[in-house]
């Protein structure tokens, strides 16, 4: 494989066909254990799974996110729903625009630890704001919908169900 024109910063390439890995190839100090950043395409990826956890029934995404941490009574993040999270319509505040992921992909912060203590600044659903926390709140909830609290989210959840 001679990518030497390319000009891009990939550090990484994987093609899967069949359900089988058939290319591979890293950049010389990466492997299969080097941290990735994803930039917007995490948001297809999420968008995909949840998805396919709603095609199969086990999501659905008009009922208010499964976050643990919103279920307190009276909080009112308790109303925002996976669509709403989906469509970055959840009402939250955030530290900028976009919300700075930085600590999260760069510094070590869980999703769960940096995202989910945002209160809401507008009533969920009434707004549209470019956030990439919403998104990653999204992927909490699908967690939830697929797991029991406290186990791994096993990949084998998402081998059924696709076309």
């Amino acid at each position: 494989m001679n990518i030497a024109g390319f000009g891009g910063r990939t550090s990484a390439l994987l093609i899967v066909k069949d359900g089988r890995i058939v290319v591979e190839h890293y950049q010389a100090g990466h492997d299969v254990h080097t941290a990735q950043r994803t930039f917007s395409v995490a948001k297809s990826l999420a968008a995909t799974l949840i998805g396919n956890a709603v095609l199969r029934g086990k999501l659905d995404v008009a009922a208010p996110a499964a976050i643990a941490e919103w279920q307190s009574a009276g909080d009112p993040r308790a109303l925002i729903t996976t669509e709403q999270l989906m469509r970055m319509a959840s009402g939250l505040t955030s530290d900028s625009a976009g919300n700075r992921t930085d600590a999260i992909y760069m510094g070590g912060a869980s999703v769960r630890a940096w995202t989910t203590q945002w209160p809401l600044l507008n009533p969920p659903g009434s707004r549209y704001r470019y956030a990439n926390n919403d998104t990653l709140l999204a992927t909490l909830s699908l967690k939830a919908a697929l797991t029991k609290e406290g186990e791994a989210l096993d990949p084998a959840a998402f081998s059924t169900g696709w076309a």
